[in-house]
């Protein structure tokens, strides 16, 4: 609620918001999941801190109208999208995933390898993998589905 009051204040009269916010997404599983691991979980202090605060809501979209609403926003636009997204290197995907995280620079050089370890599995786990075969070449993408919102919004006061 404080960022999108914030937004409000900052934006003039007349102006406008778009945003797109991930609601759901197993990385957020994921961290609650190592948060309650007993090697990291003196590192991981608020595990809130690290996910979406519609990841355990049925109807996000319809959550994040009423918010903005009562707030003082116009919504034009709030819906809720289910994305895909597919690589055949997940593993850049998940080293940019895990470069967010800054409770990774508290630990020690083992145990962040570790922790790593276990996010990659627990992350493999959900995922989808295809093999497909382009140019003779044997290739695997891997799948990984996710829901976002996207508000469109403006301040009218």
């Amino acid at each position: 609620r404080q960022a999108f009051e914030n937004i409000f204040q900052m934006i003039r009269s007349g102006g406008n918001i778009l945003i797109l916010i991930v609601a759901s997404h197993d990385i957020f599983e994921i961290m609650k999941i190592l948060a309650q691991d007993i090697r990291f979980a003196s590192y991981i202090q608020d595990v809130r801190n690290y996910i979406s605060p519609f990841n355990d809501s049925i109807t996000p979209h319809k959550e994040l109208r009423k918010l903005l609403k009562s707030i003082g926003f116009d919504v034009c636009h709030c819906s809720l999208r289910e994305v895909t997204y597919s690589s055949q290197n997940m593993q850049n995907f998940l080293s940019s995933i895990l470069a967010i995280y800054p409770f990774l620079d508290k630990l020690p050089h083992d145990q962040k390898e570790e922790f790593r370890n276990e996010f990659i599995r627990e992350f493999m786990k959900r995922k989808f993998a295809c093999k497909t075969i382009q140019n003779n070449q044997e290739q695997t993408n891997f799948i990984d589905l996710y829901k976002i919102l996207i508000v469109y919004a403006r301040k009218i006061v």
